[in-house]
């Protein structure tokens, strides 16, 4: 099967040869690898992204280097759509996009 808005949105860019810029993607609260995977295929599905490389590691958090036509924002709006309602993603800064767990279990200390 083909997935027809994907195709234009290739084509579209294609014909109009938009440079390509880096954005940083960071992706945080993450501890189990198989999650980490299946964000990382999330990402690796979306057209408007031409490359993806590792720019640094931390306990919990990676961020990723991103090659891409688009501005944050229409990148953003793709995230959200292709890893679904178990993340939040949002902007932080002009170039960065956070994504992470939409539900973090509370901090309970003190209650």
């Amino acid at each position: 099967s083909i997935d027809a808005s994907r195709l234009r949105a290739v084509v579209s860019e294609a014909i109009s040869g938009k440079d390509t810029a880096y954005m940083a993607v960071k992706i945080v609260a993450i501890t189990d690898y198989g999650v980490y995977r299946s964000i990382l295929d999330s990402l690796e599905r979306i057209a408007l992204i031409k490359d993806i490389s590792y720019g640094s590691f931390s306990r919990g958090g990676i961020t990723l280097s991103v090659k891409t036509p688009a501005d944050a924002g229409t990148l953003l709006e793709r995230i959200v759509k292709e890893v679904g309602d178990d993340y939040s993603v949002a902007l932080d800064g002009s170039q960065t996009i956070v994504i992470r767990p939409a539900r973090e279990t509370p901090d309970l200390k003190g209650h």
